[in-house]
């Protein structure tokens, strides 16, 4: 891993070990190597027309991990805030790089809107 920290094959080995080393094993730690993965993966190439896909694929194991686990609102609300950046971001937030988006979007969700699947009352 410190050799080649951004060989996406590499994490997902990882990964796979991480999730299924039952005597290890924690929801908490698990969705920390995912952090950790995504934040590798993503510091060296941005632009990469392959890390999209591989960051889908993360999240959707992400959202596996949180569902299997019981923890199904937490799954939800995932989708959702992926859905809301990716679909239905503000325009004057387009432009902004993802850890500007993260905060934009943190602020609105604590402002308790209806967000994407709620019925708006």
């Amino acid at each position: 891993m410190r050799l080649h920290p951004t060989s996406s094959r590499l994490w997902f080995q990882y990964l796979n070990l991480r999730q299924t080393d039952f005597a290890s094993f924690t929801v908490s730690e698990c969705l920390s190597v995912f952090g950790e993965c995504i934040q590798k993966l993503t510091e060296q190439d941005t632009q990469s027309t392959l890390l999209e896909p591989i960051l889908l694929h993360i999240q959707l194991r992400v959202f596996h991990l949180l569902w299997q686990s019981g923890l199904s609102e937490r799954a939800i609300a995932l989708l959702q805030a992926q859905i809301e950046l990716s679909s239905f971001c503000p325009i004057d937030l387009k432009e902004q790089d993802i850890d500007e988006k993260l905060v934009a979007i943190e602020e609105w969700w604590e402002d308790e809107r209806p967000r994407f699947g709620e019925k708006v009352l």
